[in-house]
């Protein structure tokens, strides 16, 4: 699972180098960088299996999920990025803590600031199809010392 996960954030950093895409990282304005992590036709998500047990195409979500994701984001003032097995997107901390009833706790590594997240998140009912969970990308869980 982290190794889809780990794959889905660097082709997203491949694509936009200049953006934090799945990163939790601040800037100045409080914007969260995170992914949602989104159900694939067959109902399965990269959360839902070892990495090699099943090839990618199979947990990638299709158009449609991809596209009422995308809308889903955006009416609620959220910015979608780049999307592959996961779909990234950004937006003000606040937001992300209502829309998904969540509370993201800050803390600093290497001079900048980052959010977990406390607890588990609640997917709003019209969402639950689609969307499995919302990852906030730790670059401690991929790039260990």
């Amino acid at each position: 699972m982290r190794f889809y996960i780990l794959m889905s954030v660097l082709h997203l950093c491949g694509c936009c180098a200049t953006h934090h895409s799945s990163s939790s990282v601040m800037e100045a304005t409080d914007r969260v960088y995170a992914s949602l992590v989104l159900k694939a036709p067959a109902g399965k998500s990269v959360l839902d299996t070892a990495a090699s047990q099943i090839p990618i195409q199979e947990l990638t979500p299709d158009a449609q999920a991809i596209q009422k994701a995308r809308i889903f984001l955006t009416e609620n003032g959220l910015q979608p990025g780049p999307e592959g097995v996961v779909l990234s997107f950004s937006g003000e901390r606040r937001l992300i803590e209502q829309l998904f009833r969540i509370r993201l706790i800050a803390y600093e590594k290497d001079g900048k600031r980052y959010y977990r997240k406390s607890g588990s998140i609640v997917v709003p009912e019209s969402m639950r199809n689609i969307i499995v969970d919302v990852v906030l990308d730790d670059p401690r869980q991929f790039f260990s010392p």
